[in-house]
């Protein structure tokens, strides 16, 4: 509204300078009439033909003038025209994306809610698993010392038999213990019978909590696989279970690996043959980039970002590389050489693209 207003009041100062242009003309005109008069007079009448067709000359000029400012005002006006047509379709066009996205950023929170909830209910099956493991221990130190126990009982009942044998005066006491002896018996059955349910019922848990395992574990591979999805849309390039992602702005060596990071990923690390052929396939024209390897540790010594040693003599440097050049060239890119792609070490402040690397399976 205010470009609108600002486009009116500045075709209002037109036309008001128009008008003002208009009256110094005729006022103009008057002074040149009067002049006429007065040569009219002097020269007589052999001169008025010729005043007049300068007259006449002069009124053309004026009109062509006139003519000329109102076509540049309607040129003027079809311009600003455009120009607000311009702004009003650029406008309809940022309200159409800042509607998209809101409408992805309120999916990533739906998914980010129904991750969170599933690692609650994974959490408190694992709590549930570890209770029940200690309940089971629990029974079994149980059953241990009844079995201790009726092994005692064993051993006072042999000696009993024995003495019984010995001391027949004794065998109403026996059989009293005897009685005593089937009664524990009796009561370590009833014990051996609810260790048995006990068992039955861990070993049915048990495999409800499998079952329950193996649905968590599906449902993770289908975040995994929308995640990937969701990359690959992003510019992500998919490779043997992994993504792959160059940037278009040059960033150091430092820089490119805490962007990586940020991104859930780190600098790529080439182990493979294939890796390499696709590296080099998916970096395309881009004449070099940072990879995830350097010696800034200890000199000579190139380590991967994950921690691994690059053994002496294996990767794919460049005849004469690592050269160590103005010894501060401490970090590895891939470099478009004359003749081929290939690693060379470089000094890590430099600015280049890099390659990230994730690991979503």
């Amino acid at each position: 509204m205010e470009m609108s207003e600002e486009i009116y009041a500045n075709a209002k100062g037109t036309a008001d300078d128009r008008a003002d242009y208009s009256d110094s003309e005729n006022s103009y005109e008057d002074v040149y009439a009067n002049e006429d008069n007065l040569e009219t007079q002097r020269t007589g009448s052999f001169k008025q033909s010729d005043h007049s067709g300068f007259n006449t000359e002069r009124g053309r000029c004026y009109r062509l003038t006139a003519v000329c400012v109102l076509l540049l005002c309607v040129f003027l006006l079809t311009a600003i025209t455009v120009l607000w047509i311009k702004f009003t379709n650029l406008n309809t066009q940022i309200d159409q994306l800042q509607t998209s996205y809101n409408n992805v950023t309120i999916k990533r929170d739906h998914l980010q809610t129904t991750y969170t909830n599933l690692t609650i209910e994974r959490d408190q099956l694992q709590t549930s698993y570890n209770i029940l493991t200690i309940e089971r221990d629990q029974l079994q130190t149980s059953y241990n010392n009844l079995t201790t126990e009726r092994d005692q009982l064993q051993t006072s009942y042999n000696n009993l038999t024995i003495e019984r044998d010995q001391l027949q005066t004794s065998y109403n006491t026996m059989t009293i213990e005897r009685d005593q002896l089937q009664t524990s018996y009796n009561t370590m059955t009833i014990e051996r019978d609810q260790l048995q349910t006990s068992y039955n019922t861990m070993t049915t848990e048990r495999d409800q909590l499998q079952t329950s395992s193996n649905t968590l574990t599906t449902e993770r591979d289908q975040c995994r696989n929308m995640m990937a999805g969701v990359l690959v849309k992003q510019g992500w390039r998919f490779f043997n279970s992994k993504l792959y992602y160059i940037p278009t702005e040059e960033k150091s060596w430092t820089e490119s690996r805490q962007d990586c990071r940020e991104r859930g990923a780190d600098l790529v690390i080439i182990n493979s043959n294939k890796k390499w052929e696709f590296i080099i396939k998916h970096l395309g024209d881009k004449n070099r980039a940072w990879i995830g390897l350097s010696d800034r540790v200890t000199e000579g010594e190139w380590k991967w970002v994950d921690g691994t040693e690059l053994k002496s003599g294996t990767g794919y440097w460049y005849g004469g590389e690592p050269n160590n050049q103005h010894n501060n060239e401490d970090c590895a890119e891939i470099w478009t050489f004359s003749d081929k792609k290939a690693w060379n070490d470089r000094p890590c402040s430099e600015k280049q693209w890099w390659i990230c690397e994730i690991n979503i399976f």
